[in-house]
């Protein structure tokens, strides 16, 4: 399993949408951890214009998490700098799961909840 999350930079601002924001964003930072391994950072920002995406990520039997998964999904796919169209079949969004729960999406509030 593999724990993602995109930090990103658009000049769209974000209020218009998911879609119309993702189209004219790049990914400033990838980071990702396998199962209960270390966190590890790719700051594509300092890459200039080459750099290589986690292998983890290409290995399709791996499941992808991540809050709020539509938005990185749509950020990997449609970004300006990396691209990559991972099989909705993979993903998997704790933000979903913990509505699901009955506990708040936000992650700042889910975090003070589970501590």
């Amino acid at each position: 399993m593999i724990f993602l999350d995109t930090e990103t930079y658009s000049e769209t601002p974000i209020k218009y949408g998911t879609y119309r924001y993702t189209a004219d964003c790049e990914v400033m930072v990838l980071s990702w951890a396998v199962d209960d391994g270390p966190v590890s950072v790719l700051d594509l920002t300092q890459s200039g214009s080459g750099f290589l995406l986690p292998e983890e990520l290409f290995d399709e039997s791996q499941t992808i998490v991540a809050h709020n998964a539509m938005f990185d999904r749509n950020v990997l796919k449609m970004s300006r700098n990396v691209g990559l169209d991972i099989p909705i079949a993979r993903w998997q969004c704790s933000m979903v799961r913990a509505l699901a729960h009955g506990l708040p999406g936000s992650l700042d509030a889910l975090g003070g909840i589970l501590g």
